[in-house]
């Protein structure tokens, strides 16, 4: 019986997951100079290491951490390439 109940929940579970993930709108693009998203990203942990990645938006970024971070604080930019977006 209690095996049922956990096969149970752990199927509701799975369900939520997916319509909640289905229902997710992509982020808007912000004003990378606002001070509201500079501020979000300077507090955004990250590591220091550098290992460049070109964005989407043009920009190249220390790491995948940093590309992540600009995300989370609004930016919609994803991953072209790992590297420097400047091909020179």
């Amino acid at each position: 019986m209690a095996y049922f109940k956990l096969i149970s929940l752990l199927a509701i579970i799975a369900v939520f997951h997916i319509t909640s993930a289905q229902e997710t709108q992509p982020p808007q693009t912000v004003d990378v100079t606002s001070a509201t998203f500079r501020s979000c990203f300077r507090s955004c942990p990250t590591i220091n290491n550098y290992n460049p990645v070109c964005g989407s938006d043009g920009v190249t970024y220390d790491n995948i951490q940093k590309l992540q971070c600009a995300q989370r604080c609004g930016q919609n930019v994803q991953s072209v390439r790992i590297g420097s977006c400047s091909l020179s």
